[in-house]
């Protein structure tokens, strides 16, 4: 019932990010959390814009006390630029995706 990141880097400028998130969570808190991440990595790595060339959308069920519970699982593949029109998906810049999401959910930046 926990829920988490995970992230692969695949290139200098891509990753596959996930969010798993526990089963109080909705699909929009995943997908935030899913592009807080992404947005984490692509200041991290000196960039400023990344683009989701691809989602997937999922649901895992697990069954708690007998009762069945849907949690959302959300993953991105996304590639980091410095230049804000990357073909090929959505783009958004970083710094903006951190502060929105951050404010939303009344994060602290680290």
């Amino acid at each position: 019932m926990t829920g988490g990141y995970s992230e692969t880097k695949l290139a200098v400028n891509v990753y596959r990010v996930s969010f798993g998130a526990n089963g109080y969570s909705s699909r929009d808190r995943a997908r935030d959390f899913a592009l807080l991440r992404s947005a984490e990595l692509t200041i991290q790595d000196d960039f400023k814009y990344f683009t989701v060339l691809e989602g997937q959308d999922a649901l895992e069920y697990q069954s708690v006390k007998g009762i069945l519970v849907s949690s959302p699982d959300i993953t991105y593949l996304i590639k980091m630029s410095n230049d804000k029109n990357i073909s090929g998906g959505s783009s958004y810049e970083a710094s903006f995706i951190l502060n929105s999401i951050g404010t939303k959910y009344e994060l602290k930046n680290k």
